[in-house]
């Protein structure tokens, strides 16, 4: 589904958060998967703060992970890919895609229960975080958004002959040259192959 945007939601205070950077940017390549990441630094002395990433192209994207708590004067790092790809993108000068990084400082309630939750374990956390993006709290989340870039890999061009080469064939050897020092028979010079990339090699960078 699309992602909706919540009313009155403006961009966290940059001396409590840090996001970095501006736009996702990915060198996608039909070969492999495209990585980025997504940088979180939380400025203030004593609140954590929670955040929950989405994307209007959920099928496209996979974020890990997609929710989670940067403690007071610390910092997360959030893998956003894209997976390896049957076919390029079509809309890799026009993507549209958005995230949004929706942020909140917890209070001294929500500090304690994620601390606890923490110290029993990931899933625990996790589930207390889940808990708190489901509650009215959330209606009063900070939101970043950050666009998507879609940038052609160079890798993932494969050669084709410039305009002025032909392809070469192997009947189409050039003669060899035969030196010779007869005035009658002068040397042939001989014919330069025209260079060629092969079409199941990547072109040279």
């Amino acid at each position: 589904s699309k992602l909706k945007t919540q009313k009155a939601m403006e961009a966290a205070p940059t001396e409590l958060l840090t996001v970095a950077p501006t736009e996702l940017a990915f060198d996608v390549n039909q070969n492999k998967p495209a990585v980025t990441h997504l940088s979180l630094r939380n400025r203030h002395d004593t609140k954590p703060i929670a955040y929950k990433i989405k994307t209007t192209n959920p099928a496209r994207y996979l974020v890990r992970p997609n929710v989670g708590v940067v403690w007071a004067q610390g910092a997360s790092t959030i893998s956003v890919s894209i997976p390896t790809m049957k076919s390029m993108p079509t809309d890799t000068t026009k993507c549209k895609d958005k995230f949004q990084v929706l942020t909140l400082a917890a209070d001294d309630r929500q500090t304690r229960l994620l601390l606890d939750a923490s110290a029993i374990g990931s899933d625990a956390l996790r589930a207390k975080l889940n808990e708190l993006w489901a509650s009215e709290t959330a209606q009063h989340a900070w939101v970043n958004k950050i666009p998507s870039v879609l940038r052609v890999a160079r890798t993932s061009i494969r050669g084709v002959s410039i305009p002025e080469e032909r392809p070469f064939s192997p009947g189409s050897a050039p003669t060899p040259v035969h030196h010779s020092h007869s005035a009658a028979e002068p040397a042939t010079p001989a014919q330069a192959a025209p260079p060629t990339l092969a079409a199941s090699e990547p072109a040279a960078i």
